[in-house]
C-alpha cells in the first residue's frame, strides 16, 4: 500500500473515532508558535470546540526541515507549452521578468533553500486548512539577467516532521 493511501486510511480511522480530518492532517506538523493554523470556531479547543489537538514545544528542528519544489513545477507547468497552462498567464509573467525554462534548475534551488529557511523562522502566512492539509504562503526572492529582487508569493503544503512541498510557484 502506498504511503499516501496508508495516511488517508489512518485519517479515516481517526475520523471514525471522533477526530476531524483537518486536525488529523496536522498531526506531527511543525509551526512557529506565532504562526499556528487559524482557529476555525470559538470554543475551548485549539482549532475548534472539543478539539483534542495539543501544542507540544520543541527545540528548533534545524536539521529536520525539508523544503521541496519539484522542478516539474517550472518545466511542465510555469514554462509549459500546453494550452491549458498558457492561459493562466504565469509563463508570460515569468518571461517578462527575464526568467525562462532554462532557469528552472536555478528557480527550484532558490525555492528549496529560501522556503526551508523562511518556514523554519516562521516567515510565512497561514492559508487554507482542510482534509488535504495546511497550506502556507512564502515569499521567495529571485533574480534574473534583467531584474533583481523579484518577489514571488508561492504556495506550499505542510506535512509531518518538518516537510513542506511547493504546490504552486506563483500564488495569489
Amino acid at each position: 500500500m502506498k504511503k499516501v493511501e496508508k495516511e488517508k486510511k489512518t485519517r479515516n480511522r481517526l475520523e471514525g473515532l471522533g477526530h476531524c480530518k483537518p486536525c488529523t492532517v496536522l498531526s506531527g506538523c511543525y509551526f512557529v508558535k506565532s504562526r499556528l493554523p487559524k482557529k476555525k470556531a470559538e470554543g475551548d479547543g485549539l482549532l475548534h470546540p472539543n478539539c483534542d489537538c495539543k501544542l507540544t514545544g520543541i527545540t528548533k528542528p534545524n536539521g529536520k526541515i525539508t523544503a521541496s519544489c519539484p522542478i516539474e513545477k517550472f518545466t511542465r507547468y510555469i514554462f509549459s507549452d500546453e494550452e491549458k497552462y498558457l492561459v493562466n498567464g504565469k509563463r508570460e509573467l515569468f518571461e517578462s521578468l527575464g526568467l525562462g525554462k532554462e532557469d528552472s534548475e536555478y528557480l527550484k534551488m532558490e525555492f528549496d533553500v529560501q522556503a526551508k529557511q523562511k518556514y523554519l523562522n516562521g516567515d510565512y502566512e497561514i492559508g487554507k486548512l482542510d482534509e488535504h492539509g495546511q497550506r502556507i504562503s512564502i515569499t521567495i526572492t529571485v533574480n534574473s539577467a534583467t531584474r533583481k529582487n523579484i518577489k514571488l508569493i508561492t504556495g506550499w503544503m505542510v506535512y509531518p516532521l518538518g516537510k513542506i512541498v511547493c504546490t504552486t510557484p506563483l500564488g495569489g
